[in-house]
This record gives structure tokens, C-alpha cells and sequence, in this order.
């Protein structure tokens, strides 16, 4: 199965912001440490993402991915490179897949909806920040094609972690390709 993805529709806040929770949670267990991983609420996220969801913006830049029964499970999200984003001229600012839909072509579907558009608005380069200790998307970014960038440090509560950036230069060809 590959996934199917679609743009997400300004009601589909909460879907997301519920996404989001469930797959932090899922992905960074037993990587990072309890507090970090577990401390995610769906409050915060519902805040987090609700101006991604306001006016103009309504889901612009926002993907869902459907499993195979049509259910959503996975959302990837990008645009402009942030102030503080890997070292691309475009950001995945975030990308999740519930555990019970991962390896069957969601994420790699995901990016591809993320990297088609991106392309087309003239973005050349793509980046995104991992969590160094997530070998599982490190090597998932790489058979797409990324290298890695440089490193930085950041804080959840009390809990340092580390992020690789990981980056497609050609931008264009990840479109093709993913």
C-alpha cells in the first residue's frame, strides 16, 4: 500500500493536533527520556496548530495521509524555511505516522505530497530537523535521498536533546524520486 494523501481542510484541527500526540508519543518512547516523551498533550498541540488552520492559511502546507481503510494517520507540514530551520531554502516542520500505519509507503507518500508542492512554488532546497537518536527516520531520510547537516541542541522542560538536520539540496529530484 502507498498511502493515500490529501491537503488538509480547516476542520481537521483536532484530527491533526490528535495525530500529532498519539505518534510523538509512539516515535520517541523508549528514545528519549519518560517525561520528554510522554509530555506532549493534546491541548498544546491543538494551540500549536490552530493558526496553521485560521484565514488565509487553512491548512495551506498541511498533508494528511490516509491508511488503507481511509483513516487518517499521518500528516506531514512545510513551507518556508523558519528562522531557526536546517540550512534549506524550504522545512518539513513536521512529519508523523501512527504506529499501526508506518511501513506501508505513508510517510514516503507524505513527503512526496510535501516535496511536489514545495517544488512548485520555486523552493530549490529542502531541510528538516530528526532526533539524532531516531535511527529509524534518520535511515527512512536517507533512502529518500538526504544527508545530514549540522547538529544543535534544545531543551523539552529539563530534557537536552539533540536534532540532525537532514537536507535535500535538490529539491526538485526529491519530488520525483520520493
Amino acid at each position: 500500500m502507498s498511502g493515500r494523501v490529501r491537503p488538509a481542510t480547516a476542520a481537521e484541527l483536532e484530527t491533526v493536533a490528535a495525530i500529532h500526540t498519539q505518534a510523538w508519543r509512539e516515535a520517541y518512547a523508549g528514545l528519549i527520556p519518560e517525561p520528554a516523551a510522554s509530555g506532549m498533550s493534546f491541548g498544546e498541540r491543538v494551540a500549536t496548530w490552530r493558526p496553521r488552520f485560521k484565514g488565509e492559511a487553512a491548512g495551506r502546507g498541511l498533508w494528511l495521509g490516509l491508511d488503507g481503510d481511509g483513516v487518517p494517520s499521518g500528516f506531514v507540514a512545510g513551507g518556508a524555511r523558519r528562522a531557526d530551520g536546517p540550512d534549506a531554502e524550504a522545512e518539513i516542520h513536521a512529519l508523523y505516522v501512527l504506529a499501526r500505519a508506518r511501513r506501508q509507503g505513508l510517510g514516503r507518500a507524505l513527503m512526496r505530497a510535501a516535496a511536489r508542492s514545495l517544488a512548485a512554488q520555486g523552493f530549490a532546497s529542502l531541510g528538516l530537523w530528526v532526533l539524532a537518536v531516531n535511527a529509524g527516520a534518520i535511515a527512512f531520510y536517507r533512502d529518500l535521498g538526504a544527508v545530514p547537516g549540522r547538529t544543535q541542541s534544545f531543551a523539552i522542560g529539563s530534557v537536552s536533546l539533540v536534532e540532525t538536520a537532514m537536507l535535500w539540496p535538490d529539491l526538485p529530484a526529491l519530488a520525483v524520486a520520493a
